[in-house]
């Protein structure tokens, strides 16, 4: 499952290859139909419109997903749901990667850290990168651990 445009078709054709498949997911219509357009060519993408939180997939059907710069647009009140609805559509021992911006409207990430822990994403590898555009970037690794493993809840208290 990933949210991006380029990092999507590179994905694409990397699965393709290893017989995997990509989903979409993004609640704009508009931008569902220019990646729909980017990646025309690729059999082995499908397209998901809408919030995670009620979209129709399954619990625990991917090994991996891809968060791109979306964390940071989405309202802090409803990232804790966000973030519990895409781990719970996380295979148990499944990664998710994540890159946001932390300064110029992003998301710090001590936040990103504690929202992925809450929902039972182990952090296993991070990066800080640098972009002219943005600033300073996240770039997170988490493994979703096992139910009774993981510390339930979205805030730390």
């Amino acid at each position: 499952m990933v949210k991006e445009n380029s990092h999507s078709q590179h994905l694409a054709r990397r699965l393709r290859k290893g017989g995997g498949h990509l989903t979409c997911v993004d609640v704009s219509r508009l931008w569902q139909q220019v990646i729909q357009q980017t990646l025309r060519g690729y059999p082995n993408v499908d397209y998901a419109c809408g919030d995670i939180a009620t979209l129709d997939i399954p619990d625990a059907s991917y090994e991996a997903m891809l968060v791109h710069f979306v964390l940071h647009d989405i309202p802090t009140v409803e990232q804790v749901d966000i973030i519990k609805h895409l781990a719970r559509r996380l295979k148990t021992g499944g990664t998710l990667f994540i890159r946001e911006p932390v300064e110029r409207g992003g998301i710090p990430a001590e936040d990103i850290r504690r929202l992925m822990k809450g929902n039972g994403l182990e952090e296993v590898k991070f990066d800080m990168t640098d972009s002219w555009f943005t600033g300073p970037i996240y770039e997170g690794t988490f493994s979703k651990i096992e139910f009774a493993k993981s510390s339930r809840g979205g805030r730390s208290s």
